[in-house]
């Protein structure tokens, strides 16, 4: 039961509009609401930019304008001089009545180029979703490039513009947001694919509005988890942590089996034997002695080694040769929890037609998820949400879609969005390291929804965890596995 975790709800656009109405409709008042959130917005402003004494505030026709002329008046309470972009005339009644009090107190409106040159900040209060995936034009198009051209430090007001909350697309021109205050709840632009870059750092403030009434699309995972891992008896041995069979490790790609080996190895698996090719057998024991590691030929039956195994894991190095087929095909026959990767996945997509009777769970990359949708990485990335839904149908297990907001499918509820991981994980093998940790979640007898989210939470907080003391650059794999009973300690403190 997936239960070690806090989520927030993500909503799609539509929801939150009717949350907003079903409060508006009882006891807040459009400009009270409004009023609040330019509250937040200043307040956000102060704290994230104390020395920030002149603001630009670029302001559009509804009620995202509105809510940057809030933020003017609530800035000029605490003594910062806002200067008014006014992009459209005000259109919704909140933005009239906002603008007018804002003319009352004489602010200064100027053009784009003189706010910008004046302004320590930039706040894009412009459409939020309003653009529905339009193309920029106008006075909005003139206003985005400046806003982007400027090199200042940039506020989006719900979301950047240019950026789709529903669908995480990425406009051909976009504000690339340093931070993003997102009101009622969080969409999906904020949580995953290109989007959540351009949203930058995510603050998301309710106002009030009770976000529980709303139907999640997704489930937003920031908090770190309790601990996960079963609690092991006093009298616990190798026999009873779980054996996992790894499959893969084809000539020239040894590394990549052998990563998830050690992998499985830190994350808890009381047994690993790992099936590869004979010539790599050698290096494994120098490498990890730990292992169990036989030499496979092709064709060889390996019905002995799926009977020991509590999971089996196959893809890493598997390759496509003849060799990685039918091992492939063995495999998939087994009753056992099956986690299927890199070439695994392939092998699945050319030669499967139907999901397996066992629990399976699938870790494809955008790429290899282009090639089982038979699309394009691109459109994957674009619609990652639909993309993970899917695999989830044609696959008929439970899906990790890994890239920057990971996505987890779940049986009968929402997927999982996780707030972890960085771009120091772009390197060859982190989604062995990933497979193996999965793996030996699976064997030690997490279900697959359970396995794959922990898996997948465990890989990329022990990524930031790293990144918190050495940054980014040079995180390796191994650096990553080496890590993983240190960052682990943290959910046991919990």
């Amino acid at each position: 039961m997936l239960t070690a975790f806090v989520a927030s709800p993500v909503l799609a656009t539509r929801a939150v509009k009717q949350l907003e109405e079903q409060a508006l409709a009882g006891q807040i008042n459009a400009e009270a609401l409004i009023v609040a959130a330019g509250k937040v917005l200043a307040q956000v402003i102060i704290e994230e930019w104390p020395q920030a004494q002149q603001v630009a505030i670029f302001c559009g026709a509804g009620n995202n304008g509105a809510d940057g002329y809030s933020a003017a008046l609530a800035l000029a309470a605490l003594g910062v001089k806002p200067l008014l972009v006014v992009v459209a005339p005000p259109r919704s009644t909140s933005a009239q009545v906002l603008y007018a009090a804002c003319q009352k107190q004489a602010f200064t409106e100027c053009s784009a180029e003189e706010a910008l040159a004046r302004a320590e900040l930039v706040v894009d209060a412009l459409l939020a979703n309003g653009t529905e995936g339009r193309a920029l034009a106008g006075a909005y198009l003139h206003a985005v490039n400046a806003m982007c051209a400027s090199g200042l430090p940039l506020l989006a007001v719900d979301l950047p513009t240019g950026v789709h909350g529903d669908t995480a697309v990425v406009g051909a021109v976009a504000v690339a947001a340093t931070r993003t205050v997102a009101f009622i709840a969080p969409r999906l632009a904020h949580t995953t694919g290109a989007a959540a870059g351009f949203c930058g750092a995510i603050t998301v403030h309710p106002l009030g509005v009770p976000v529980g009434q709303g139907v999640p699309v997704a489930c937003w995972v920031q908090q770190q988890c309790a601990s996960f891992l079963p609690k092991r008896a006093f009298d616990a041995h190798k026999g009873t942590q779980g054996h996992l069979l790894i499959i893969g490790g084809g000539y020239g790609m040894g590394g990549a089996a052998l990563l998830a080996a050690e992998a499985a190895l830190r994350a808890g698996a009381g047994k690993i034997t790992v099936l590869t090719m004979a010539e790599h057998v050698p290096a494994f024991l120098a490498r990890q002695p730990e292992l169990m590691v036989r030499g496979v030929a092709e064709g060889e039956c390996i019905k002995e080694w799926l009977a020991q195994a509590d999971a089996v894991m196959i893809g890493s190095g598997l390759g496509l040769t003849s060799w990685g087929k039918s091992l492939w095909q063995q495999a998939i026959n087994t009753p056992k929890p099956l986690l299927c990767d890199a070439d695994a996945l392939t092998w699945w997509g050319r030669l499967k037609s139907a999901p397996r009777a066992g629990a399976t769970v699938f870790t494809p990359h955008p790429g290899e998820a282009a090639v089982l949708l038979g699309c394009t990485p691109r459109e994957v990335q674009q619609s990652r949400l639909h993309s993970l839904r899917q695999l989830t149908v044609l696959l008929g297990g439970t899906v990790v879609l890994k890239g920057n907001g990971t996505l987890v499918s779940r049986q009968q509820q929402p997927p999982l969005v996780l707030g972890c991981g960085n771009p120091g994980m772009a390197v060859g093998g982190m989604g062995d390291v990933l497979s193996g940790i999965i793996g030996a979640l699976l064997c030690q007898g997490l279900s697959p929804d359970e396995a794959a989210f922990y898996g997948a939470w465990w890989h990329g907080r022990s990524a930031d965890y790293i990144a918190a003391k050495r940054g980014e650059i040079g995180l390796l794999p191994t650096d990553l596995i080496a890590a993983l009973p240190e960052s682990y300690q943290p959910w046991l403190k919990e």
